[in-house]
């Protein structure tokens, strides 16, 4: 038994332009697709599997498919020639080694993501309520009130154009902290900027 001449599945899965095959995950993407195409003509295909340490995606191959025989032997076949370097290109290379794999480097196409580790969850978004403003707003205004007053300045006064920048500030820091931690951080820097 010979392995069938399918040379054309992954050179019409290239010329759709959708896989980047000078990428890892546009080079993941087309092996996938290739051997499950592979696989649907004839359900000899499958991925060829590797062990950790070995270069791989998601646990196959990164650029061949593996070819079952009845005699419990397979072998591979090398669809992308120059992978990894600046062209790489489909291809249809039959390993010459002939059929030195067994059955158990076989891996079913339709079920190999299942054993690919998911990537880590994001860390949680920490976010705080928006502050009250007729509670702790009226009390940070008080607070910058003293603050003009200390300094012996009218608030809010006429001719200070950015005062109105402190609440922004402050609305704006209340969300990645707490809102007293976020008042005493904007009532000190105004307190500095005006030399207090």
């Amino acid at each position: 038994m010979s392995i069938p001449d399918f040379r054309h599945v992954p050179k019409k899965l290239f010329d759709t332009g959708l896989f980047d095959l000078k990428t890892h995950h546009g080079q993941g993407a087309f092996v996938d697709a290739c051997v499950c195409a592979l696989h649907g003509l004839d359900e000899n295909f499958g991925h060829l599997k590797k062990k950790p340490g070995q270069t791989q995606v998601h646990g196959h191959g990164e650029d061949a498919t593996l070819y079952k025989f009845d005699d419990g032997t397979a072998q591979a076949v090398d669809f992308i020639a120059g992978a990894g370097g600046p062209n790489p290109q489909p291809g249809w290379g039959v390993d010459s080694n002939g059929p030195i794999y067994k059955h158990a480097d076989w891996l079913d196409p339709t079920q190999h993501v299942a054993s690919a580790s998911a990537p880590p969850p994001p860390p949680p978004v920490v976010s705080f309520p928006y502050p009250d403003e007729n509670s702790c707003g009226r009390a940070f205004q008080e607070r910058i009130r003293k603050a003009y007053q200390d300094a012996g300045r009218r608030f809010p006064d006429g001719n200070d154009h950015d005062c109105f920048r402190h609440f922004v500030r402050y609305g704006y820091s209340a969300h990645e902290m707490p809102e007293a931690q976020a008042a005493d951080k904007h009532v000190a820097e105004l307190r500095a900027q005006l030399g207090i």
